[in-house]
C-alpha cells in the first residue's frame, strides 16, 4: 500500500490502484495509517485533504472518473464489468481485508494481513496459522483437513445444490497449498488469493478465480476446469500449469507443464480460445487484445513451488517485483541506469535471506544499496 500511496501523491496511480486505495482507506485504522505515513513522508507539501477523509475520498473518486474517461477516449478495450468486480474482490489482500466480523471461536478472528487466511461463505475469517494443524475444521457446509501449510476439502462432506464459495488469502513472503473438493491441487504463491466453490456441481464447469500466481494440478473428470482472473481465462480438462496475474503486472502469463489447455481473453467466445502445448508460455495482454505464445524453460517459471526463485536474463524491474513478493520487503530503485541491465541468479529461500541476495548482487553486478526505515534503497 505504501507504493500505491506514493503513486497517489505523484499522481501516477492507475484506476485499479485508486480503487484499491479507496477500498482500503474506508477502514479507520488504515486511514489513520495513511495520515501518519503522509505526514512523515510529505510534511513539507502535504495536501490538506489528508486530514479530511471525505475530501480524500472525493479526490480519489474524481481521479478514478478521470482515468475512466481517459481510457474511453483512447479507445482502450474495456474489461467486462463482471470481471472487474471479480478482480476487485480478489485483489483486496492483506491490509485491505481488515474485517469487523465477530469471532465465533478461537480460530475465527479479524484478518491478520500477515497471516494465511480463509474466508468462508458467510464472510467469517479463519486464521489458518493459528488454527491447530492436523485438525478437521467445519467451514460452513463442508469439512476441511488442515495440515502443515496445506488445507484439503473433504470429498465426502454433505453436498448441496447451492454453490457456496470460500476464499483463501496468502500474504507476501509465504506460500500455501489447497486441495479442492474434486481433488485438484493448487499451490498458491506469495501475495495471491483464490476464490473457489466448496463443492463442484456435477455437470457444470468447475470455475475458480485467481489473483496473483498459482500452480494447478487439475483432476481430470467430465467437466471443464476454468481459471478466471481479471484479464483472462484458462480452460482445461486435466493438466498441470502455472497461472500468473498480479494487478501490477497488467497482463496474464500461463505456462503449461503437462497436458494441453486453451487460453483466452474472452472465455464466452469459443473462437477466441487458443491452445498451447507443454513447454509453451502464453502471455495475454488485455490492452491490445493480443495472445503471444512462445517456447520457454518451464522449470524457471515453476521453481517457486520448491522454494526457489530463478532469474535468467531478467530486467531489474521484474526482479524487484519478484523479490518483494518472495521476501515480503519493499525495494525502491533510485538508479535508472540499472534498468537497462539484465540479471541471472538462483535463490533458495530457506537458505538465503534477502540480505544474502543483495550481497550477491552487489558482489557480482556491483549493485549498491542501503536499508532505510525497513526499505531497501538501490543507489
Amino acid at each position: 500500500m505504501e507504493k500505491i500511496i506514493l503513486k497517489f501523491f505523484e499522481n501516477k496511480a492507475n484506476q485499479f490502484e485508486l480503487e484499491k486505495l479507496l477500498d482500503w482507506i474506508t477502514n479507520e485504522k488504515n486511514y489513520a495509517y495513511f495520515v501518519e505515513y503522509s505526514r512523515i513522508n510529505y510534511y513539507l507539501n502535504s495536501p490538506m485533504y489528508i486530514n479530511d477523509k471525505e475530501k480524500l475520498i472525493e479526490e480519489i473518486q474524481s481521479r478514478i472518473k478521470s482515468d475512466k474517461r481517459k481510457n474511453s477516449i483512447n479507445n482502450t478495450p474495456k474489461i467486462k464489468s463482471h470481471l472487474v468486480i471479480s478482480l476487485l474482490c480478489v485483489i483486496i489482500v492483506g491490509a485491505l481485508f481488515v474485517s469487523d466480523f465477530v469471532s465465533k471461536s478461537k480460530d475465527y478472528s479479524t484478518i491478520d494481513p500477515s497471516s494465511i487466511t480463509l474466508i468462508n461463505s458467510s464472510g467469517e475469517s479463519i486464521n489458518l496459522e493459528y488454527a491447530d494443524s492436523k485438525k478437521s475444521l467445519n467451514i460452513g457446509d463442508s469439512y476441511v483437513n488442515l495440515g502443515d501449510n496445506i488445507i484439503e476439502y473433504d470429498r465426502n462432506s454433505q453436498k448441496t445444490s447451492k454453490t457456496l464459495y470460500n476464499k483463501l488469502l496468502v500474504p507476501y513472503g509465504k506460500t500455501f497449498e489447497i486441495i479442492l473438493s474434486d481433488g485438484t491441487i493448487v499451490h498458491l504463491n506469495s501475495g495471491s488469493s483464490i476464490k473457489y466453490p466448496t463443492h463442484f456441481i456435477s455437470g457444470l464447469d468447475r470455475e475458480v478465480t485467481l489473483m496473483g500466481e498459482a500452480y494447478f494440478k487439475v483432476k481430470n473428470n467430465s467437466s471443464r476446469f476454468i481459471v478466471n482472473s481479471g484479464y483472462s481465462s484458462a480452460i482445461v480438462y486435466g493438466t498441470e500449469f502455472n497461472y500468473k496475474e498480479y494487478p501490477e503486472d497488467n497482463f496474464s502469463e500461463i505456462i503449461l507443464s503437462e497436458g494441453s489447455l486453451g487460453v483466452t481473453l474472452n472465455k464466452n467466445d469459443e473462437k477466441d480460445i487458443e491452445l498451447i502445448v507443454p513447454g509453451e508460455r502464453a502471455q495475454l495482454n488485455p490492452v491490445d487484445q493480443q495472445v503471444n505464445i512462445s517456447k520457454v524453460n518451464t522449470s524457471i517459471y515453476t521453481s517457486w513451488i520448491d522454494g526457489r526463485l530463478v532469474f535468467r536474463n531478467e530486467n531489474l524491474e521484474s526482479m524487484i517485483l519478484k523479490l518483494e513478493r518472495f521476501y515480503n520487503v519493499i525495494i525502491i530503485n533510485n538508479n535508472n541506469e540499472l534498468n537497462e541491465r539484465f540479471f541471472s541468479a538462483t535463490i533458495l529461500k530457506e537458505e538465503e535471506s534477502i540480505t544474502d541476495v543483495l550481497s550477491y548482487l552487489e558482489k557480482v553486478y556491483g549493485l549498491k544499496y542501503k536499508i532505510v526505515n525497513e526499505k531497501i534503497i538501490i543507489e
